[in-house]
């Protein structure tokens, strides 16, 4: 899997799971420390998700940084995480 392959993969998963999480751009955003226009950037894959970014948005959303990152992927339904 490529570099560029996998940002994309990870965007895709974090968009994913703020729809069946029904977060928003915003919310996320504020958790990650970023402006919407920068959450935006991520979301869209113009920017790349950090390692960091992935860690807190997984403590968001009860992932593990190893489920958006991994070669398989399993959405299920998860409550916030409180």
């Amino acid at each position: 899997m490529s570099t560029t392959n996998l940002n994309q993969i990870v965007a895709a998963r974090i968009r994913a799971v703020m729809a069946s999480q029904k977060l928003t751009a915003a919310t996320v955003a504020e958790s990650l420390g970023y402006s919407r226009y920068a959450m935006s950037s991520r979301l869209t894959g113009k920017v790349d998700f950090s390692l960091a970014d992935i860690d807190r948005f997984s403590k968001l959303t009860g992932y593990s940084p190893s489920d958006l990152t991994s070669e398989q992927f399993n959405l299920v339904t998860l409550s916030k995480a409180a």
